[in-house]
């Protein structure tokens, strides 16, 4: 504690200082999922998870003054901004997902099974599956 503060306000430093490094983390995570930097999202997930424990203890011990529930506050609509913004992502890795399977299967041409159980296929032209520019 610095000379000059009072105990409520020694109290509070750890829990603001957890929750500006959260915010900070958060706001990586952020600039990552709009780059599209997904393979740094694993790496992001972890420390979040590490900041949430340091986060939980020092709640504990911290009195529930109006600065610490207002930076708590914009903490958790960060956190909901990033929970919307990977909502998003997931939303559009998967509808990429089923589009390329599409055009997988049309690339393949057609299966279908005759009255007498017998597979019948028909290939698709490659002349009209080639898109080249």
């Amino acid at each position: 504690m610095t000379v000059g503060t009072s105990s409520a306000q020694g109290t509070l430093d750890p829990l603001l200082t957890h929750i500006q490094t959260a915010m900070e983390v958060l706001h990586e995570e952020r600039r990552a999922l709009m780059r599209g930097a997904f393979d740094k999202i694993a790496q992001i997930t972890e420390r979040k998870n590490e900041m949430l424990a340091l986060l939980e203890a020092a709640i504990q011990s911290t009195p529930r003054t109006r600065k610490a529930i207002l930076a708590l506050s914009r903490l958790i609509a960060d956190s909901r901004r990033n929970e919307a913004i990977l909502a998003a992502a997931r939303e559009g890795l998967m509808q990429a997902r089923r589009r390329i399977a599409a055009i997988s299967r049309a690339q393949k041409g057609v299966v279908a099974y005759q009255e007498d159980g017998s597979l019948i296929s028909c290939e698709a032209d490659s002349a009209a599956t080639d898109r080249s520019a």
